[in-house]
Parts: structure tokens; C-alpha cells; sequence
């Protein structure tokens, strides 16, 4: 018969630098996942910016000759006083504005500026680690 085999048991220390160096990965990890979640909002945060500001640029631009082409035809075709045909177009113009902005808001704020999935998966391992 053979002698039996011992398993060598870890020891003290072996165990504190394994239990170590977990935590150092699972930091790393936590530190890498949150880093892609915040780049990716970033990136949607300013795609969204890029495109308010370009179509505001246009929209104003275009707008503003609109609007006085239409005080123009209120004034001479339809024979308004020029102060109601630019009370009717600047209230009108006013009206268009605030609901472009009522739409727009809402999507600027739907931009995370927290890392909700990184901070629950922390949430999550630290649970984890304190049940086991």
C-alpha cells in the first residue's frame, strides 16, 4: 500500500493574498466596466448636443427669414396692420418654440450621468461578498 497523499492546505497568508488579489480584480473589473458605460454616455450626450445645436443654428436662420416673409403677406396681401401681423407671427413662432423645447428637454435628460449598470454591479458583489 501506498502512503497516503496530504493536500497541502493554503495557508493564512495564502488565503489573505488570494482574497487580495480577487478584490483587486473585481475593482479592476468594476473600474473597466464603469469607464465603457460612461465613454458610451458621453458619446450619445454629445451626439445629442451636436445635432441641437447645428439644427437650432439652421432652424433660427431659416426661421428668422420665414417669419418676415410672413409678417410681409399679412401685411400687404391680407392688409393686416403691421403690429397684429407681428404680434400673430411672433406669438405663432413662440408657440413652435416651446414645444420644440418640451420635446428636446425631456430626450437631454434622458442621458444617464450616473453609471447605473457599473454601480448595481458593485452593489451586486459587494452583497455577495459580504453573505459569503
Amino acid at each position: 500500500m501506498s502512503a497516503p497523499t496530504a493536500t497541502k492546505e493554503p495557508t493564512v497568508v495564502e488565503l489573505i493574498a488570494g482574497v487580495a488579489s480577487g478584490a483587486r480584480d473585481l475593482a479592476a473589473a468594476h473600474s473597466a466596466q464603469m469607464k465603457a458605460e460612461l465613454a458610451s454616455e458621453m458619446a450619445r450626450a454629445r451626439s445629442a448636443s451636436i445635432l441641437l445645436a447645428i439644427g437650432s443654428v439652421f432652424s433660427m436662420i431659416g426661421l428668422g427669414f420665414m417669419l418676415v416673409a410672413l409678417v410681409d403677406v399679412l401685411t400687404v396681401q391680407a392688409q393686416w396692420p403691421a403690429w397684429a401681423a407681428w404680434l400673430a407671427v411672433g406669438g405663432g413662432a413662440t408657440m413652435i418654440g416651446g414645444t420644440l423645447l418640451a420635446v428636446g428637454l425631456p430626450k437631454l435628460k434622458s442621458v444617464r450621468r450616473m453609471p447605473t449598470r457599473s454601480l448595481q454591479s458593485i452593489r451586486e458583489s459587494l452583497q455577495w461578498i459580504s453573505n459569503n
